[in-house]
């Protein structure tokens, strides 16, 4: 049947068989009676027939939405993501801006800036920066330079009124300050300050007036220096613009603002109170400020020319001084004054005095040895205590101290030399210790009169007296240390120190740290502290000494020995008698029928055949048949 006949991929048609190409922007993938499918929003098909799914997507800057035969560019100025389905994808490029997005984008006017993309209001550039740019799609607002100002959103900046300021990326005219040696408003007109006034800061203050007493003919002054103050001698006038000059013989502070402060000179005072007229002071007073005060009378004992303008003017007399206030006072004792006039007094030389005030001719006398004056001359003084000066000393360090006695330094406290020294001269050198072996108890000593130390004691440097030696130790005569007592004889140990008995055995000769001497072997001494070799005695026959040479041991039983033998070897079995065993050295009797005829370690020898003998026989006579 006809209905067999299907339309071909990329064709749709009815069932009647009467087929067609799927349109651009449709496709179909399979044959049959099928619709043909639309490409999806944000993609495009330009071919008809197309038996495949071909769709492509809008590129950036285009959309499509409808037939999807091809994609439409965004509107002037916008743009929009690749894929884009519909106009209100296509958003305001920067630089431009629109009611909505996919309308129509205007650009950003000079003064304002755009950075993003979008409908969204462009920016405008802030109070006191400016822009030329359209469509500006980066914040290059530029700062408006000093003295001068632009409001917000402004293409350029407005330069401040004639003779204002204003800090730069200032934002408004109000920001323009009168500029200094001008006032105004603030933004206002600004004039320059007249003569006589200034203005030091920018900004809508008044001039400031020059103060009373000085005077300014400069316009548009910047600081107050421009105001000068008025000579000492003249006065500003009313409107600070120049000076006066005060009338004959009166005088001003500089900077006076009225003749009223006009005052008569230091030497002349007012003479008629109406005319205010000045005249000098006459012989014998003084006025030594400019003022109405009236001369002063010069102190008692002095004058002075007319005129004066100082106290100083007036003069004392011989033997009189004063301060500068003219207060005369007669020259206090140990000083004088031969001329009138305002001199001090003449200080009397060092090392001489003078007891009476008021002298006008020289008067000094020499202080006496023992005495000095250094100050003030009007007595002398005595040395310290235990010191002597020359005479006509001058000072304190004049004073030595005397023999027997010493110091720290001239002129101070001078303390007794110590028993153990002495000092036979004048100063405050050191007392002279007595040298080791000598002594001395004599307190302030001026002469050498250390005693030298006994045998038996010593004496250290600067002692007061001699240490007997440590007991059974002796020394010389003028001994200077411990270290000299060496033990006596008989007594052994360290120089100065502990000295010990020689025990029973030993003996010492001479005197000394030496060690006690053993008696030699053989011999024995039962004396402790001995002090000669012949103590030792020699151990008698059948008898030894012991180790420690104190005693005589007895030889043992049936045994002899030589005189003077010094072990238990040298004791030998009697005759009759022979060594039992040789361990022990013991003897035992010769049994019968043996005889021993000799002291020694011999065995006992045998009878002769057919004779005996009993035990303990000493000879072969003993021997009988």
């Amino acid at each position: 049947a006809l209905e067999n006949c299907e339309c071909d991929a990329g064709s749709t048609g009815p069932i009647d068989g009467s087929c067609h190409m799927c349109v651009a922007g449709k496709y179909k993938v399979d044959a049959g009676a099928a619709e043909c499918t639309q490409c999806l929003e944000g993609k495009y098909s330009p071919h008809a027939g197309e038996a495949s799914e071909v769709c492509q997507d809008c590129s950036g800057g285009t959309y499509s939405s409808v037939e999807n035969s091809q994609c439409l560019s965004c509107p002037a100025n916008s743009i929009s993501d690749p894929a884009s389905n519909e106009v209100l994808d296509c958003k305001c490029s920067p630089g431009y801006t629109g009611v909505v997005d996919g309308g129509n984008c205007q650009a950003c006017v000079a003064g304002t800036y755009k950075t993003e993309i979008g409908s969204t209001d462009c920016s405008m550039c802030p109070g006191g920066k400016f822009s030329a740019v359209l469509a500006s799609v980066s914040n290059n607002c530029t700062a408006c330079a000093s003295g001068s100002y632009s409001a917000e959103d402004h293409t350029d900046c407005t330069k401040c009124p004639a003779d204002s300021i204003s800090y730069a990326e200032s934002d408004a005219v109000g920001d323009c300050k009168c500029r200094p040696g001008f006032d105004g408003d603030d933004g206002g007109n600004c004039q320059a300050c007249v003569a006589g006034k200034f203005k030091v800061e920018a900004g809508s203050a008044a001039c400031t007036q020059c103060t009373s007493g000085k005077y300014s003919d400069e316009t548009a002054a910047t600081r107050a220096g421009v105001c000068t103050s008025c000579a000492s001698g003249t006065y500003s006038s009313a409107d600070n613009a120049q000076c006066s000059a005060c009338p004959a013989h009166s005088m001003s502070d500089a900077a006076s603002d009225e003749v009223q402060d006009c005052k008569c000179k230091a030497g002349y005072t007012v003479s008629d109170e109406n005319t205010n007229a000045c005249e000098v002071c006459e012989a014998g007073t003084y006025k030594d400020a400019t003022g109405s005060a009236k001369c002063q009378l010069c102190p008692v004992g002095s004058s002075s020319p007319s005129g004066s303008q100082a106290l100083e003017n007036c003069e004392c007399d011989a033997g009189s001084t004063g301060p500068i206030d003219g207060s005369c006072h007669m020259c206090v004792a140990g000083k004088y004054k031969v001329d009138a006039g305002a001199a001090e007094c003449t200080q009397c030389l060092e090392g001489k005095y003078s007891p009476h005030a008021g002298e006008a001719s020289e008067v000094c006398q020499d202080c006496s040895g023992g005495t000095y004056s250094s100050v003030e001359n009007s007595q002398c003084l005595s040395c310290p205590a235990n010191s002597i000066s020359d005479p006509a000393s001058n000072e304190v360090l004049d004073c030595k101290c005397s023999p027997g006695y010493t110091g720290v330094v001239d002129g101070g406290n001078c303390q007794a030399c110590v028993a153990g020294t002495y000092k036979t001269e004048i100063g405050s050198t050191d007392c002279s210790m007595c040298p080791g072996g000598k002594f001395s108890a004599v307190l302030a000593s001026v002469s050498n009169n250390c005693t030298a130390c006994a045998s038996g004691s010593y004496s250290a440097e600067d002692h007061t007296d001699c240490t007997k030696c440590p007991a059974d130790s002796i020394s010389y005569a003028e001994s200077d240390a411990v270290g000299d007592c060496k033990c006596r004889p008989g007594f052994d140990g360290d120089d100065g120190g502990n000295c010990q008995a020689c025990v029973a055995g030993k003996f010492k000769v001479e005197a000394g740290s030496a060690a006690c001497t053993q008696c030699t072997s053989g011999k024995y001494s039962d004396e402790t502290a001995a002090t000669r070799a012949g103590v030792c005695t020699s151990c008698a026959s059948g008898t030894y000494s012991s180790a420690d040479n104190a005693q005589c041991s007895a030889c043992p039983a049936h045994s002899m020995s030589d005189a003077a033998s010094d072990e238990v070897q040298d004791c030998k079995c009697k005759a009759g008698y022979t060594v039992s065993d040789e361990n022990t050295n013991a003897c035992e009797v010769c049994e019968a029928g043996t005889y021993k005829d000799a002291t020694g370690s011999a065995k006992c020898q045998l009878c002769p055949v057919g004779s005996s003998s009993p035990s303990g026989s000493q000879a072969l006579e003993n021997c009988e048949c």
